[in-house]
C-alpha cells in the first residue's frame, strides 16, 4: 500500500541519513587527525592578540618539543598603534556569562599546567600580530617557522617603526613571463594598446594582487622579488626607504623589462651610487668644533 511504501521509504532515508552521517564522522576525523592529540588553545580575555588571528593549535602530549620545533631568536618591529577593544560589546548577558565562565576555566587551566599554554605561539617571518594595542611585524626569526617558548626563545625589539607606503612602481621581467603573455606582450605593438592593458591587467590580478593583497608585506630598496615564479624588478617608492604595503597603497605596474636591460640599469645606479660616496668621501662636511668652555657658557 501507499502508507507501506512510504514506511519503507522512510525507513531506506533513515538508512541513507545514518550512511552519510558516518560518511561525514569519518571525513571529520580524516581531516583533523594529526600525529599527536591536539586541542584548541582560547584566547584570553585579557590579551587581544586573538582579535587578529585565528585560534591555536596547542600540543597536548607529554612529549618535550624539539629544538626544530621551537623558535630560538625572533626580531619584532612595531608598525603601528591601534585602538583595540576586547570584543565583548556585542555579547548579551548571558554570552558574556559563559565567556566568563570560560575565562576561568582558562585561567584555572593555565595555573595547573604552570602557564604553558599561552608559550604555545606560532610565529614565521612576515607575519604581523597586536600587543598591547600595538601592531608588530616579524622581521627575522630563527629557524623561519617554530613555536615560541617564553623561557628559551630570545625575543628582540629592533628598528623604528615602519612607515606605510603610499605608492611604488614595478616591472616583470619578460623572461619570466608565461608564454601567453610573452605572446600578449611581443604583439601588442603590432595589433593596438588595447592588448598591452589587457594583459597588464592580467599580471596584475594573477601575480601582483595575489602576492600583496592582505598580507601586509614588507619592501625597502630590493632590486628584485619573484611573485610565484615571475621576477619583479621596483623603480620606485614612496617613501623612498621603503615600508609596509597596505590596502591604501597605489601600486603601478609597467610594461615588461628585458633581463638585459634589468642588468643595465642596476649597473648604472650601482655606478652612480658609488660616485655618490666617493664624491661625499672626498669632500666631506665641514665639522663645527666648539671648545668646552664655551660649549658650558652657551648653556648657562
Amino acid at each position: 500500500t501507499d502508507k507501506e511504501k512510504d514506511k519503507n521509504n522512510g525507513n531506506g532515508n533513515d538508512k541513507d541519513d545514518e550512511t552519510k552521517a558516518h560518511l561525514n564522522d569519518d571525513m571529520g576525523i580524516a581531516l583533523l587527525s594529526l600525529n599527536r592529540p591536539m586541542t584548541m588553545t582560547e584566547p584570553n580575555e585579557d590579551d587581544t592578540d586573538h582579535l587578529t588571528r585565528p585560534l591555536l593549535l596547542q600540543d597536548t602530549s607529554t612529549e618535550t618539543e624539539t629544538e626544530t620545533e621551537t623558535e630560538t631568536t625572533v626580531t619584532a618591529t612595531a608598525m603601528r598603534t591601534d585602538n583595540v577593544t576586547n570584543g565583548r560589546d556585542h555579547l548579551s548577558s548571558d554570552e558574556k556569562k559563559q565567556s566568563d565562565s570560560d575565562q576561568d576555566y582558562n585561567t584555572n587551566a593555565n595555573a595547573n599546567s604552570g602557564g604553558n599554554r599561552r608559550e604555545h605561539r606560532h610565529l614565521i617571518i612576515g607575519e604581523t600580530f597586536i600587543s598591547k594595542g600595538i601592531q608588530f611585524r616579524v622581521m627575522a626569526c630563527q629557524p623561519s617557522d617554530g613555536l615560541i617558548n617564553l623561557q628559551t626563545t630570545n625575543v628582540f625589539y629592533d628598528g623604528n617603526p615602519l612607515q606605510d607606503i603610499s605608492s611604488l612602481s614595478l616591472q616583470p621581467v619578460y623572461e619570466t613571463l608565461p608564454r601567453h603573455l610573452q605572446y600578449d606582450t611581443s604583439t601588442s605593438t603590432s595589433t593596438s594598446t588595447s592588448t598591452s592593458t589587457s594583459m597588464m591587467d592580467q599580471f596584475r590580478s594573477q601575480y601582483v594582487d595575489a602576492y600583496f593583497k592582505g598580507r601586509l608585506r614588507f619592501v625597502d630598496r630590493i632590486k628584485e622579488l619573484n611573485f610565484h615564479g615571475v621576477t619583479v624588478a621596483f623603480t620606485q617608492f614612496e617613501p623612498s626607504g621603503g615600508g609596509v604595503v597596505t590596502e591604501q597603497t597605489v601600486i603601478h605596474t609597467q610594461s615588461p623589462i628585458k633581463a638585459e636591460e634589468l642588468r643595465q640599469r642596476q649597473e648604472q645606479e650601482d655606478m652612480d651610487m658609488a660616485r655618490r660616496l666617493q664624491q661625499e668621501e672626498d669632500n666631506p662636511r665641514p665639522r663645527i668644533i666648539i671648545p668646552p668652555g664655551l660649549f658650558f657658557f652657551y648653556c648657562k
